[in-house]
């Protein structure tokens, strides 16, 4: 069997504070944007910028950390994998499909802020 590599780096910031979640067996997860962009120079020589949006997801002990450190517009870098998920609406019937980062590291930049929130206030069930 040929082996293959599922494997992301992204180094940017927080689009939304992140919310912990736990899933009906208790495992806990958070879910957050995290914002990346991208420079360059067109033809004409103008300088022009493109933002990327990724959806990262992480689990257990991590969850809590981003949770209790990460801010709207925190600077931090992901190490992750990526995951597509498909389901069907049940209002709709029509497929969705989701591909997100499913988090192995967070570092977080730029100095880490205590939450100022119990972490049992901001747990909220899935």
């Amino acid at each position: 069997m040929e082996s293959s590599i599922n494997r992301v780096e992204l180094l940017g910031r927080t689009g939304n504070r992140p919310t912990l979640r736990q899933t009906p067996n208790g495992t806990l997860l958070t879910q957050f944007s995290l914002y990346t962009n991208q420079l360059w120079r067109n033809s004409s020589g103008e300088l022009c910028e493109a933002a990327e949006r990724h959806a990262i997801t992480a689990w257990g002990q991590l969850a809590i950390q981003c949770c209790n450190y990460l801010r709207k517009g925190s600077r931090v870098y992901v190490r992750g994998r990526l995951q597509t998920r498909r389901w069907s609406d049940p209002d709709t019937s029509d497929i969705r499909l989701r591909t997100e980062v499913i988090d192995n590291e967070v570092i977080f930049l730029g100095g880490i802020r205590q939450s100022t929130l119990p972490l049992s206030s901001s747990l909220s069930a899935i």
